[in-house]
């Protein structure tokens, strides 16, 4: 028979589960709307969210440049934003199309 090591005995903690409440990924977003914006070799550019979305807060909104071949490696960045439109530029001239995500309340 071998020897018994005691500094090597297992510590067992007891199991403390907490019970996790399930949130939407949504939740305090009221009106999401999307869109795209066509730039033909320019820099900024200017878009209205649709007639039916009413933002009563300054939305939160995502840009991502989707050109041709070889143009997309560009910086896209919102400039203003308002409850109606916001403005969108580029770091340089750019031609194809920016596609982005309004989500506010």
């Amino acid at each position: 028979m071998g020897s018994y090591d005691k500094q090597r005995r297992r510590k067992v903690y007891p199991f403390e589960g907490y019970r996790v409440a399930p949130i939407m990924a949504t939740e305090g977003i009221g009106v999401i709307d999307k869109g795209s914006i066509t730039f033909t070799a320019g820099t900024t550019a200017t878009q209205a969210f649709a007639t039916n979305k009413n933002f009563i807060s300054v939305p939160r909104i995502s840009v991502t440049p989707v050109g041709v071949a070889g143009q997309a490696n560009i910086n896209v960045y919102v400039t203003s934003v308002t409850t109606s439109q916001f403005t969108v530029e580029t770091s340089a001239a750019f031609t194809g199309t920016i596609d982005w995500i309004a989500a506010g309340d």
